[in-house]
């Protein structure tokens, strides 16, 4: 193997301390292993031990060769055993969209739709994309930086309509969206001209918008919440993320997700 740029046997020792300060030894001897197991097929392979050489088909490949090389031909086919022989990466990104963003997200937005629980379904739809937005920056939960998490995952993930709203400088989306919600259960900007509502999620380009309503003969700049606009919008994000996750070409990104969920799956100390 070529020694250059960022070694993976570097990037190894360092996974290594960080799992020790986390989980318990069994598991990091589990994960060490693991990767060890690529790099000596990677060195037998002549896959370039700079990390950033190394692409989705040199993984794909080292899979191939350990599904190929099973003793049991009968195993080959078994989804199960193919499961376990994967990176520990991507079993923590399939796990976290399978359970927690398709399993529980998803599903609690579906049921607040279904119950017409319009200004819940919002709430929980600002407070997910937070969430996720932790995850792109690596800064979930830490004091100071909601803000910058929640405009992360519009900017990023959710499409043009939303980065424009973001960078509108006569308007905080945060604070009028995600801060209205969370702490007084309303969308910011008083009673008057600001609204959830439960319309055809393609009746719209975005789930936030504002329109003029004449009120009393004045013309009132009023906003819009489309609770089944932005979920369909949070969704493809979503998608977009995983893919990007997927994909693992962004090692900032991939850092950023493990310390994240690390913070999302570890309990507070006290």
């Amino acid at each position: 193997m070529v020694q250059a740029g960022i070694s993976t046997q570097w990037l190894l020792e360092g996974f290594k301390y960080e799992l020790e300060t986390t989980v318990r030894p069994k598991t990091v001897e589990y994960y060490t292993g693991e990767i060890r197991r690529f790099l000596r097929w990677a060195e037998s392979a002549g896959v370039p031990s700079d990390i950033r050489l190394i692409t989705r088909h040199h993984i794909q490949a080292f899979f191939h060769h350990l599904i190929t090389t099973q003793s049991d031909s009968s195993l080959r086919n078994d989804l199960g055993s193919i499961e376990r022989l994967r990176w520990p990466y991507y079993r923590a990104v399939r796990r976290f969209f399978g359970y927690f963003v398709r399993g529980c997200m998803y599903s609690d937005m579906e049921t607040a739709i279904e119950g017409g629980a319009s200004t819940l379904a919002a709430l929980g739809l600002s407070v997910y994309t937070e969430i996720l937005g932790g995850l792109v920056t690596g800064k979930l939960g830490e004091d100071g930086q909601h803000r910058q998490n929640f405009e992360a995952f519009l900017t990023c993930y959710m499409g043009k309509p939303y980065r424009e709203l973001v960078i509108r400088k006569e308007v905080n989306i945060y604070r009028l969206v995600r801060c209205g919600l969370v702490h007084e259960y309303s969308l910011k900007g008083g009673a008057q001209g600001v609204m959830v509502v439960m319309d055809e999620p393609h009746d719209r380009k975005c789930g936030i918008f504002f329109e003029d309503v004449e009120e009393e003969g004045n013309q009132i700049l009023c906003m819009r919440f489309s609770v089944p606009r932005y979920f369909y919008d949070f969704k493809k994000g979503a998608n977009r993320y995983q893919r990007q996750l997927v994909a693992a070409h962004d090692l900032e990104l991939i850092k950023n997700f493990m310390k994240g969920l690390g913070r999302l799956i570890t309990p507070a100390r006290r």
